[in-house]
């Protein structure tokens, strides 16, 4: 959806909707998925599960967050390289962002206790606005949609979704 504006106001829209996209993740996944257990697909999933692998061998008190953002850096230096500036510019923004509404959101006590299966509906949907807006505008927030624009780079006719999806389906299997 691009508004007929100069190209300067258009990054700033582009960059505004990347920010709100991640935000809205680190809201459903801090209130709906991460406190019930519920796994995502992508990197955010997979932070969790290291998460509870820490927490299993003693070490508590590591942000799901800040695991997110280590398992980031190496994926984000392939991204910066094989899928230029531009790209990795936005990708920052939403990987930061959304690590930063995870905390965020994660201090909020909403006080909201759902069964398992809203959890999961509310959650879902609400992750899938949010990656929606980031995509739609151009921007990752790291993880399985970066892999996926990676793979995209080498097969330019194949579709995004399909590559988010096979990435998905192999942290989900993890």
């Amino acid at each position: 959806m691009y508004i007929k504006t100069s190209k300067k106001w258009q990054s700033v829209l582009d960059f505004s909707m990347i920010v709100l996209g991640t935000l809205i993740m680190g809201f459903a996944f801090s209130v709906f998925l991460e406190p019930n257990d519920i796994s995502t697909g992508g990197f955010s999933a997979l932070s969790m599960i290291i998460n509870t692998l820490f927490e299993k061998i003693g070490v508590k008190g590591i942000p799901t967050s800040a695991i997110y953002l280590v398992l980031n850096i190496g994926l984000y230096l392939l991204a910066l390289k094989t899928l230029g500036k531009r790209f990795a510019i936005r990708a920052l923004v939403g990987i930061l962002s959304f690590s930063l509404g995870m905390q965020v959101f994660n201090m909020i006590d909403f006080n909201i206790t759902y069964e398992l299966l809203i959890s999961a509906v509310f959650g879902g949907s609400i992750m899938g606005i949010g990656v929606g807006l980031v995509v739609r505008f151009g921007g990752s927030t790291g993880g399985s949609d970066m892999i996926a624009s990676i793979m995209k780079s080498k097969k330019p006719n194949a579709s995004l979704g399909s590559f988010i999806i096979m990435v998905d389906m192999v942290i989900i299997g993890l």
